[in-house]
């Protein structure tokens, strides 16, 4: 029987239904998803890592700001400053390391972040071949460009391109045809002693101990290749035009080859019990190769499977065209073999264009068949366009002249117009139309190369250095990135001093002569004061100065060197090598044999300590009063006097070098730096030392601060160095 429930109202159907779905009930029912919750704030901070002192720093912010709240910015530079803005500039008022932190905040929260910026002059050093880790960190070279030393290997690999190799490790390019020169030391303690390459950004370099390493960014970096152990001192390496196949050779008969741009190496053997050195190697493809030394070539057509040798004697320098092709520099001629070395025809006398100078070929260069250049010790570039049938004098207007000659040992031509060469204390010069040819080396003192012993520094972009022996100063008005030449007082050539008086004038001393200049080192008067040899200036204010020198000369100027007076007193009569005052009446002196002179009123008496014995004496000093001061000694490196010189102990400096100069603003932060390029810093008034990287094994001169990070070094052979992070 079927019973009908009485009819429902609406509202319990809607009921009903809801409880049995999502309304409310049943098995079927789900949850809503709730909104995503706002990330977190993140913050980074945008800036440049090196900035220059004189310019205001921009920073950055990037955030990620999930919320999309309003932001509020708190920035603190490092210095004590700090700002509020979204994008501030702040300027700093000195140079150093700086910690700047961020912190965002919004109503959900916070973040920072820091970011280490350095602050300088970095100008100056912005580009230059620094021993730093980063660009313009370290020690950075100034001048001469590309360098001051000599050139063993060079490689052209088009008309514009040059790599080449100098002593200590030193590799340049340009990528411009030697209008400018980037520099760099392969960090290796092996001596390196040829380079190859084949573009802009890729080269090799070998040297002792079976030494190779290789470069794909234009020298930045350096990987060394997988040479096999007790692989000999290797003295040549060349390279076909791809890259892949390259051979190097050196002593003992060794030979080896790579097959993968330098990442391994395997031996080969000459087919010869003969032991030849190998120092010249030219590579025409993969399968064709020559080698030559003093007493061997050879020659190989199945890519180094097998080496057919024929003598050689005197054999400078190798270059093929082909398989059968050849021609080697020797030590009085240049000889050519057409039927792959059986035989060898000697092309050029012994004498170069009737000068009766006898030749002493050190390079050779074939382009082609019939295209040779060819370059010899004395300065001579001779070219040949017939295949050696007859030969052209195409030397520089340089050559040849007294005591300049340019002293050719490396010549490498990309075509029958593009060429280079080079050779002593960074002699280099180029062709662009096959014919003349011109200097490359933007040396500051062209044409030939000198001791730089002191610096007058004005501020971090304007500085002066004498050049000895030729009348001349150079100036540097951008940081040391360019110097100027100027004509000076011949005085100036025999100058161990010089020094900055004020922000425009210097002031020299001469063989016996004051010189001064009020326009920051462009143009010099002088004064004559005596007729010993002057060494040392120290300068208190801008009318007492201290000089000392020769005979025990010490004297003194109060009226702006117009009169001097010599110290009272009697003096030891030795060479004084360095003086410092530290104000009118509290002034130290050193010199030979041990001595040093220290007087605290003016000059009127003088302590006196000296030593019987001409094997050591001091070269410089520096003092904080008239009780504490440091010196360099012969044999003892640094030593520091506590009690007015009473007593003296040794400074433990982390070398034992002769330090020639010394220097410091204030006692606490101070400097040393000498022979072998050696310089050293302390941070805690000499307490302790760290030895810093120079780049250099010249002798170092003279140091000039412009404040505790930034420096000048000058030294030997023309050696400039800056620094605008402590040397660090």
């Amino acid at each position: 029987m079927l019973r009908f429930l009485p009819r429902q109202p609406a509202w319990l159907l809607t009921i009903a239904f809801c409880l049995l779905t999502a309304c409310g009930g049943g098995s079927g029912s789900t949850t809503p998803t709730p909104p995503p919750a706002p990330q977190p704030l993140q913050v980074q901070i945008t800036a440049a890592s090196q900035n220059e002192l004189s310019a205001p720093v921009q920073f950055a912010p990037t955030v990620s700001n999930g919320a999309g709240q309003s932001l509020q910015y708190a920035w603190n530079f490092g210095d004590g400053q700090t700002s509020t803005s979204e994008r501030p500039e702040h300027r700093y008022t000195a140079g150093g390391n700086y910690q700047v932190t961020l912190t965002v905040s919004n109503t959900t929260g916070s973040a920072s972040s820091t970011l280490p910026i350095q602050v300088g002059y970095f100008a100056g050093v912005a580009g230059q071949d620094c021993t730093g880790a980063k660009p313009g960190q370290g020690w950075c070279r100034q001048s001469p460009q590309p360098t001051a030393k000599d050139f063993i290997s060079i490689k052209m690999t088009t008309n514009k391109v040059i790599w080449a190799l100098a002593n200590q490790n030193t590799v340049v390019r340009s990528t411009d045809g030697g209008a400018s020169w980037f520099s760099k030391r392969v960090p290796t303690s092996a001596k390196l002693s040829a380079i190859t390459a084949i573009d802009a950004n890729t080269a090799w370099v070998v040297g002792s101990n079976g030494f190779e390493s290789h470069t794909k960014d234009g020298g930045t970096t350096w990987v060394r290749g997988n040479m096999p152990a007790n692989t000999p001192d290797l003295m040549a390496i060349g390279a076909i035009r791809d890259g892949s196949t390259l051979w190097a050779t050196g002593s003992s008969s060794a030979v080896l080859k790579s097959t993968d741009g330098g990442a391994s190496w395997t031996g080969q053997s000459l087919d010869t019990d003969a032991n030849c050195t190998l120092w010249s190697v030219s590579a025409v493809d993969a399968g064709n190769a020559w080698l030559a030394g003093p007493d061997c070539i050879a020659r190989t057509t199945n890519g180094g499977a097998h080496w057919t040798r024929s003598d050689g004697f005197n054999v400078r320098s190798i270059s093929a065209v082909d398989a059968n092709t050849a021609w080697v520099a020797k030590l009085a001629s240049i000889e050519k073999t057409t039927d792959g070395g059986k035989t060898w025809v000697s092309q050029v006398s012994r004498t170069l264009n009737g000068t009766g100078i006898g030749a002493q070929y050190t390079s050779i260069a074939a382009v082609d068949l019939n295209t040779v250049f060819a370059a010899d010790f004395s300065g001579f570039i001779i070219k040949t366009t017939d295949g050696g049938n007859s030969w052209k004098d195409q030397s520089p207007p340089e050559a040849f002249t007294c005591c300049q000659n340019p002293h050719f040992s490396v010549l490498s031509a990309f075509d029958a117009s593009s060429a280079v060469v080079g050779g002593r204390e960074g002699v280099i010069y180029a062709s662009t139309d096959g014919q003349s040819w011109a200097s490359k080396n933007r040396s500051i003192f062209s044409p030939a190369n000198t001791d730089i012993r002191s610096i007058a520094v004005f501020d971090a972009n304007h500085a002066v250095v004498p050049i000895g022996g030729y009348g001349m100063v150079h100036y540097t008005e951008n940081g040391g990135v360019d110097w100027q030449r100027q004509a000076s007082p011949r005085a100036l050539d025999c100058a161990h001093a010089i020094t900055r008086l004020n922000a425009t004038t210097a002031l020299g001393l001469g063989c016996g002569t004051l010189l001064k200049s009020t326009d920051q080192g462009k143009n010099w008067q002088s004064t004559f004061i005596g007729s010993g040899q002057l060494n040392a200036l120290s300068v208190v204010n801008e009318n007492t100065y201290w000089a000392a020198g020769e005979y025990g000369t010490i004297t003194r100027t109060s009226d702006g060197g117009a009169t001097w007076t010599a110290a009272a007193g009697t003096l030891p009569r030795i060479t004084f090598r360095d003086i410092y005052a530290v104000d009118e009446q509290n002034v130290w002196a050193v010199g030979d044999y041990e001595t040093l002179v220290h007087t605290t009123d003016g000059g009127k008496t003088w302590a006196i300590k000296t030593a019987n014995t001409i094997l050591n004496g001091y070269s410089a000093v520096i003092a904080l009063n008239a009780n504490t001061a440091w010196v360099t000694h012969s044999s003892q490196s640094l030593m520091v006097t506590n009690d007015a010189g009473a007593t003296w102990s040794k400074v433990n400096t982390g070398v034992d070098d002769l330090l020639l100069t010394l220097a410091t603003l204030d006692g606490k932060v101070l400097w040393a730096a000498g022979v072998n390029g050696r310089i050293v810093r302390s941070e805690d008034s000499g307490k302790t030392w760290s030895v810093q990287d120079s780049g250099t094994n010249d002798y170092l001169f003279a140091i000039r601060l412009i404040d505790n990070n930034t420096a000048w070094v000058t030294g030997a052979n023309g050696t400039i160095l800056k620094t605008a992070t402590a040397g660090k």
